[in-house]
C-alpha cells in the first residue's frame, strides 16, 4: 500500500506506507479525508483495490489499523452527513479505528481539537 503526495495518485509521488510509518514517529498526526463508504472487499480483502494497478496483498483494513495504532492521534473527516454514517458497514469499521468528524467547519474544529487538544 502507498500514500500519495497528490490527488492524481502518480506512481512517481508514491511512498510505501511501511516506509512512512518507519520515518514518522507516533507524535505525528494522521488525517484522512473522504467517505468510508466502499465495497467491503476494498477494505477487507487482499488486493481489494478498485484500481488493479494499486493492489496490495495486505488488506487495507490492516494498513488502517497499523496507522491508527502507530500515531498517538489520528482522525477521519467524512463529507457524508453524520446521520448516514452507520448506513455502510465499512464506515462503521473505520469508525472503530478512527474518531470520525463531519467535513464541515464545526467538524474540522472538533477534529483539530482531538488532534492537538488536551487529553481527556
Amino acid at each position: 500500500a502507498h500514500v500519495y503526495a497528490g490527488a492524481p495518485l502518480l506512481r512517481s509521488h508514491a511512498v510505501p506506507t511501511g516506509d512512512l510509518l518507519r520515518r514518522l514517529d507516533g507524535r505525528w498526526k494522521a488525517v484522512f479525508v473522504g467517505d468510508a463508504a466502499m465495497h467491503p472487499a476494498e477494505l477487507l480483502e487482499p488486493n481489494g483495490a478498485v484500481d488493479p494497478w494499486r493492489t496490495s496483498p495486505t488488506p487495507r483494513v490492516q494498513w488502517l489499523h497499523r496507522i491508527a495504532t502507530h500515531f498517538d492521534r489520528s482522525v477521519w473527516l467524512c463529507p457524508e452527513a453524520p446521520e448516514d454514517w452507520d448506513q455502510w458497514p465499512t464506515n462503521r469499521l473505520v469508525r472503530r479505528l478512527f474518531p470520525m468528524f463531519h467535513l464541515s467547519v464545526d467538524g474540522l474544529t472538533d477534529a483539530v481539537k482531538a488532534l492537538v487538544g488536551a487529553r481527556t
